[in-house]
C-alpha cells in the first residue's frame, strides 16, 4: 500500500495514470513538466535522462513513480453556409497544420506549418476517422469535426476553395474564452490543455470571391 495520497498526484492540466516501479513520463525536461503542472504540483521530480516524473514511497521505503500525462486539448471545426445559390450536398476539404514558431539569432521569428497526419476525429455520432498523410479531412455544410486528443499547441486550419463556386469565406474561433474572427480560408487557433477550442468557417454564396473594402 502506498503512503502517498491521491491528492499528491492531482495536478492542474494533467491526468494521473497510475503508479509504476519504472521511471517513465512523456515530459522531456523539468521546465516542461513544471509549466504544465505547477499550480498544484507537490513532491519531488526525478530525472533519469528519459523523462520527468513525480516520486512516491511505498511501505517498504522503495521508490515508486507516479505516471502522469498532460491532458490533450479538443478542437471542433464546423462548416456553415449562407446566402443564395448554395450547392446541394457540397463537400469542403480542409487541412490541419501544426504551427511551428522558432526564434532566430537576430530575434526575429520564423513560422512554419506541418500537416497533422493520423489525427483522430469524429463527425457527429459517426465512427472515428483520421486525417490523411497531408492532414486533410472533409466536411459538408452543417457538419462539425471534433478532434478530441490534440497536443495543446496552435493549429492552422485551411479550407480549399471549391473551383467554380462564387462565395466569400469568413471564420470565427474561440480559445480559452477568447473570441477571434477573420476573413479568408486560413485560420489559426490555439488548443489549450484540457479545454475545447472552436473554429467555424462560413461560406456566403452569391458574393464576390474578393472581400469588399
Amino acid at each position: 500500500t502506498l503512503l502517498c495520497s491521491i491528492e499528491a498526484v492531482i495536478r492542474e492540466g494533467c491526468t494521473f495514470v497510475g503508479w509504476s516501479e519504472t521511471k517513465y513520463d512523456p515530459f522531456t525536461n523539468e521546465a516542461e513538466a513544471q509549466a504544465a503542472c505547477e499550480d498544484t504540483f507537490t513532491g519531488s521530480l526525478q530525472n533519469n535522462g528519459n523523462g520527468i516524473m513525480a516520486s512516491g514511497v511505498d511501505t517498504q521505503k522503495n521508490k515508486v513513480y507516479a505516471v502522469w500525462v498532460k491532458k490533450p486539448g479538443v478542437l471542433t471545426v464546423t462548416k456553415q453556409t449562407a446566402g443564395d445559390g448554395i450547392p446541394t450536398d457540397a463537400t469542403y476539404e480542409y487541412i490541419l497544420n501544426k504551427v511551428n514558431t522558432t526564434t532566430n539569432d537576430d530575434g526575429t521569428t520564423t513560422t512554419t506549418y506541418t500537416p497533422v497526419s493520423g489525427a483522430s476525429y469524429t463527425i457527429g455520432s459517426g465512427a472515428a476517422q483520421t486525417t490523411d498523410t497531408d492532414g486533410k479531412f472533409s466536411l459538408k455544410a452543417g457538419e462539425t469535426a471534433t478532434f478530441s486528443s490534440l497536443d495543446p499547441v496552435s493549429y492552422q486550419v485551411v479550407e480549399a476553395k471549391n473551383i467554380g463556386d462564387t462565395y466569400s469565406t469568413t471564420w470565427s474561433a474561440n480559445s480559452a474564452g477568447t473570441d477571434t474572427t477573420g476573413s479568408g480560408v486560413e485560420a489559426v487557433v490555439s488548443v489549450e490543455t484540457g479545454l475545447t477550442s472552436t473554429l467555424k468557417f462560413t461560406n456566403t454564396y452569391g458574393a464576390s470571391l474578393e472581400m469588399a473594402i
